[in-house]
């Protein structure tokens, strides 16, 4: 049945049934068998222990699969990279020769016709004025007519030119070469991965029903829900790569067709075509090279400051003098400067010693200042001594950042503390320190520099930081006190929480931090979004935060409790709120059940009728609009 509501509030995909030992659905069995309960739980413990050393197993072999891709990609990057430096310095010295060619040229000219005038003058007798006007032109026309000039290699200013322009061409095929070899590379990983999701569905589909547990069913989807992304992926690159590679043979076309003019005299224009000519080959070279450096994400540079794009800069790094060189040196450090926000990795500045690490940190703190309000970190692991010049550049810059993203940038808990502690000066409005493995004790850190930001933190991720219990608790209660009033974000996942800490994050759902009742109205709630992905929850406390989240349907909430090991409770404890509630409410909370154990059709309809008899809509309020629960 299709509930008649002006949005779709439920959207699920149900997942295979598992049949308790005994069950009557397979077909009736020759006799009767007695299981006790100790059996069964153990039965149970040890297909479930099956279930996730399968997908312990499957995860493994993507780590490994994704470790081999990254290396391959590191190699062909660095493979690249020394070639780019091979052709830069064969263009420059083509530049030197050609600039000194020139001057040869220019000065023999001169000399051979002030040598011709002379010869002239001495050997003709005076005559009369307009006589001598002409015979003086005769020289001169002679110089434009004479054949074109030697220099000293035996080469003619024309000869030059062709040469220049086939080694352009040179360059451009081999450019060529190289973008069709990735393309094919491109091309064969795509039907690798096709031809593996092929394999995984026909595995699925030949597996009995019998060996179809929830967990399974969940790691089937991950594993083709992942490898249909690498698809994606795959053939965007190979798109934007096709359409690079026809640029590039337009050009070789075009550079090819100028060299037979060439040969055939119709470019000849004299030594000021030549030396337009040799700009033109310089811009075309560094269309090339912008070619090959949007097919690898690449910025090749010369290590000055004018190779910079970005004007300012090229200021900075100019001011900056022998500090800038190990930026200037590495063309994916001196990208990192010039992304936008500027974001600084462990790739970028792979190879650095330390003493350049902390330069670099240095430099990059001071250009965050100068050129935006944000700060971009990935994969970096801090050092104290890095950590010390980054906070002390910071303060003496007198920024004022509005945006610190820190992800995968572990460090010790006296470094981790010095951090925050500087941090604590800046008016930040959102904090990301997912992936740092902050533990109980960076979580108490963070709640006592937590004061510094009441005015304007809105936004706190603090996923996979092992928190447990314990660190959870301790946010969650000094929010629930009114630590940060302006908070409407908050990612807790994948921080192995438990139904312990349940209570406290329902305190928040429910509405009660730091309310006040005034003139008979509640203070509104003030989370609007609490991510919970990825913890171990279970049936109690994912009921319990799903009725303190309905407990004000009307306010904006999106509450994610995917992946956490809930059954069809909490679905219950919806249908139930939803046959109490008054017809033709308007829902503004969206709650995610997605990857979990909910695998009963007749919960699910009993949901989507419920939903429909009290025709429940979408609320128009801002950030509303999800479904009310989410299952697939």
């Amino acid at each position: 049945a299709r509930p008649a509501t002006r949005g779709a509030l439920v959207r699920c995909r149900l997942a295979p049934t598992t049949m308790a030992p005994g069950g009557g659905s397979g077909g009736a069995a020759p006799h009767q068998v007695l299981v006790s309960p100790e059996e069964l739980t153990v039965a149970q413990l040890e297909r479930r222990v099956e279930e996730l050393e399968t997908k312990l197993r499957y995860r493994d072999e993507q780590l490994a699969s994704e470790r081999e891709l990254s290396a391959k990609a590191k190699r062909k990057i660095k493979q690249l990279l020394r070639k780019i430096a091979e052709r830069d310095e064969v263009l420059a010295d083509l530049r030197s020769t050609l600039e000194a060619v020139t001057k040869l040229n220019f000065a023999s000219v001169g000399e051979r016709h002030e040598a011709t005038m002379r010869r002239d003058s001495s050997s003709e007798k005076p005559d009369k004025p307009d006589k001598q006007a002409k015979r003086s032109q005769k020289p001169r026309k002679a110089a434009i007519q004479a054949e074109p000039e030697v220099c000293s290699h035996g080469l003619t200013s024309k000869d030059l030119l062709v040469k220049e322009r086939a080694d352009i061409v040179g360059q451009l095929e081999g450019h060529l070469g190289q973008m069709r070899a990735n393309l094919a590379d491109s091309e064969r990983e795509i039907q690798e991965l096709e031809a593996r999701r092929q394999a995984k569905e026909a595995d699925w589909k030949s597996s009995p029903d019998s060996m179809r547990s929830v967990e399974s069913t969940q790691v089937h989807w991950q594993a083709l829900s992942m490898i249909t992304q690498q698809i994606q992926e795959k053939r965007r690159f190979a798109a934007e790569l096709t359409s690079k590679t026809r640029e590039l043979e337009d050009q070789v076309s075009q550079q090819r067709a100028l060299i037979e003019g060439f040969m055939h005299g119709e470019a000849l224009l004299g030594d000021a075509r030549l030396r337009s000519s040799s700009q033109d080959d310089a811009d075309l070279s560094g269309e090339a090279s912008g070619a090959e450096d949007t097919m690898r994400n690449v910025s090749t540079r010369k290590s000055h400051p004018d190779a910079c794009e970005d004007e300012a800069l090229r200021a900075f790094l100019s001011a900056a003098g022998a500090a800038a060189e190990a930026i200037l040196s590495r063309p994916l450090l001196l990208a990192s400067f010039e992304e936008t926000p500027p974001r600084l990795s462990a790739e970028s500045i792979d190879g650095c010693s330390a003493e350049e690490r902390v330069q670099v940190l240095s430099l990059f703190a001071a250009w965050v200042c100068v050129s935006g309000e944000a700060m971009m970190l990935e994969d970096v692991r801090l050092t104290m001594a890095e950590v010390t010049e980054l906070t002390g550049t910071l303060q003496t810059c007198g920024a004022q950042l509005v945006d610190w993203d820190m992800t995968r940038c572990p460090a010790d808990d006296a470094t981790m503390r010095t951090l925050l502690q500087s941090l604590a000066l800046q008016p930040l409005s959102r904090l990301n320190l997912g992936y740092n493995g902050l533990g109980p004790l960076g979580a108490a850190a963070l709640v006592g520099f937590a004061p510094s930001w009441t005015d304007s933190l809105e936004q706190l991720s603090l996923e996979m930081n092992g928190l447990g219990d314990g660190g959870c608790k301790e946010v969650a209660t000094a929010l629930e006190r009114g630590l940060l009033p302006r908070l409407r974000s908050l990612e807790l996942g994948w921080n192995e929480l438990s139904a312990a800490c349940a209570p406290a994050l329902a305190l928040l759902l429910a509405g009660e931090a730091g309310s006040t009742v005034k003139d008979g109205r509640r203070k509104a709630r003030q989370l609007e979004k609490l991510g919970l992905a990825g913890n171990r929850l279970g049936c109690d406390g994912a009921s319990r935060l799903t009725e303190a989240a309905l407990r004000w349907p009307s306010e904006v909430l999106t509450l994610d409790l995917s992946m956490n090991h809930v059954d069809l409770k909490p679905l219950r404890a919806i249908a139930d709120w939803v046959e109490t509630c008054d017809e033709g409410l308007e829902v503004a909370v969206s709650i995610n059940l997605e990857w979990n154990m909910l695998d009963d059709a007749q919960a699910m309809l009993r949901l989507a009728q419920a939903i429909g008899s009290k025709r429940l809509s979408l609320s128009d309020a801002p950030g509303a609009g999800q479904p009310l629960v989410r299952l697939s």
